[in-house]
């Protein structure tokens, strides 16, 4: 018996006592809150297929430690999680804490196998005035993320652990808690979250019991099967492959009959335009993506050619983000370079500008526009918004003049805009890797992207001597999406 006089024995017994239900655990529901199929990963697919932890997922695993241990300083100074051998073992010790009325405790697993419900969240935390099981008192559910932004798949996973501890203790709180990278607190009501909970419960059941197989989206399943879903996704010819589908449209393909590739292929765009919400030119668009896929060969959407201005000098634009470390501790965004490839009718002339640190990156910008106004005739081009939108960033965020930053900006030539109008390419997905890829261009680097840069920078920015190593890949592979995005410029260019 704790101090509040709560029968741990039996209200380990109880909670520990079987029923028909498959073990479902916290995160598996939250995996089912944004991609079903990787509930059905975890519990079918061939083990060997599970990607391993790359050096990014490791990063990121040890920043997110590294954040719950702040926030557990900042809220409980001295809490740390207490040891524990088996999941068991370590759900008799909350029980024992819990009835001994600490004012929190963290890590510890919670069980509840009447219902095969099982999870571990972040930080419980003493409520007094609220009666439990445990005395005259409940404990609440905090949970630590360490994204800025709470998706629904955090939402569902808070109120599957505020769930189960409800079922424990005897009382079921009205909302959770969650903290977010920034170490902002929000609270969310049940009344709003349970849908999505019940929702996500029931579907991850049925699909361990094998009632529903859901189909692989391809782009939809997170690591460690991702590489896998989409391949399954390819092998079925899904319709998730072409590009700019989501669940809306590919419901409204799948709804008048359309489920693969190939059967869009042989539609004819009339009848896609006369679908839902689908213009006449996303009807074209899709039509020719899906043959582009089918035969490997790019495919015009429009005819005539891409509207790119002729220049004696031209600049090729590509930047690489990060998030580095403040004295606080605080993770702070910044782009650590700017790689630039300047052409005048050669190969073109590959120019970084590198800032070693968030203070690095006033002067880092200040010499890229100095740069780019020494060729003030000389287009801009880059691939996609991310430039464009960090650019603006940039120079508002470190003085840049208006009318500076509104020339510089008005430059910017956006090819995968053009591009994406144009053509459609033999890839599932319209970023600047696969597009020029399917077009013959390389990569030297192959084991490099752009997470692993971002690993190899914060080595290389912690300790330049013990990896000098680090920024000549960094800069081959910056170097060579500069190039990738001028060997896509000409192909455009060269489209009658």
């Amino acid at each position: 018996m704790g101090e509040s006089g709560a029968d741990v024995a039996g209200l380990l017994r109880a909670c520990l006592g079987g029923g028909g239900y498959p073990r479902v655990t916290a995160s598996l529901v939250a995996l089912h809150a944004n991609a079903p199929y990787a509930v059905w990963c975890e519990a079918f697919a061939p083990p060997e297929a599970r990607e391993p932890a790359g050096r990014y997922r490791v990063l990121l695993a040890e920043r997110g430690k590294a954040h719950e241990t702040r926030i557990l300083g900042v809220r409980h100074p001295g809490l740390a999680p207490l040891p524990f051998t088996t999941e068991e073992a370590g759900f008799r010790l909350a029980l024992e804490q819990m009835a001994a009325g600490v004012p929190a405790l963290a890590g510890l697993p919670l069980l509840y196998f009447p219902e095969g419900l099982a999870g571990r969240p972040d930080l419980l935390e003493r409520l007094d005035g609220i009666p439990s099981k445990f005395g005259p008192y409940t404990y609440r559910v905090v949970e630590i993320k360490s994204a800025r932004h709470l998706d629904s798949a955090d939402l569902v996973q808070a109120a599957f652990y505020n769930a189960l501890l409800g079922k424990i203790q005897g009382v079921e709180l009205p909302s959770v808690t969650l903290i977010n990278r920034d170490g902002q607190a929000f609270e969310h009501a049940m009344e709003g979250l349970r849908p999505r909970l019940t929702e996500a419960l029931e579907g991850t059941r049925a699909i361990l019991a094998g009632r529903v197989a859901p189909e692989p989206i391809h782009g939809q399943c997170p690591w460690p099967w991702t590489a896998f879903a989409d391949s399954q996704a390819e092998a079925r010819q899904d319709l998730s492959l072409l590009p700019g589908v989501g669940k809306v449209t590919r419901e409204t393909l799948r709804t008048a009959g359309l489920r693969t590739l190939g059967d869009v292929a042989a539609v004819e765009v009339a009848v896609l335009a006369g679908l839902p919400r689908i213009t006449a030119g996303k009807a074209r668009t899709l039509r020719a993506a899906a043959t582009a896929l089918l035969t490997g060969n790019a495919v015009r959407i429009n005819p005539g050619r891409v509207p790119l201005p002729a220049a004696p000098v031209e600049i090729f634009v590509d930047l690489e983000g990060a998030e580095a470390a403040d004295a606080a501790g605080d993770l702070l965004p910044f782009d650590y370079l700017i790689g630039t490839l300047t052409r005048r009718g050669g190969e073109g002339v590959y120019r970084p500008f590198l800032a070693v640190s968030p203070a690095g990156e006033g002067p880092m910008v200040a010499e890229f526009v100095a740069f780019c106004e020494a060729w003030p005739d000389a287009p801009l081009y880059h691939w996609h918004s991310y430039e464009r939108t960090h650019l603006k960033t940039l120079f508002d965020r470190h003085g840049i003049a208006a009318d500076r930053a509104a020339a510089l900006l008005g430059r910017l030539t956006d090819l995968h805009r053009l591009a994406t109008r144009a053509v459609a390419f033999p890839a599932p997905g319209t970023g600047l890797k696969r597009v020029a890829k399917a077009l013959g261009f390389s990569w030297r680097l192959p084991g490099v992207d752009a997470l692993q840069a971002i690993v190899l920078f914060l080595e290389y920015a912690a300790d330049p001597a013990r990896h000098a190593d680090a920024l000549p890949r960094i800069l081959t592979y910056n170097e060579d999406d500069c190039r990738a995005t001028a060997f896509v410029k000409d192909w455009l260019a060269a489209l009658a």
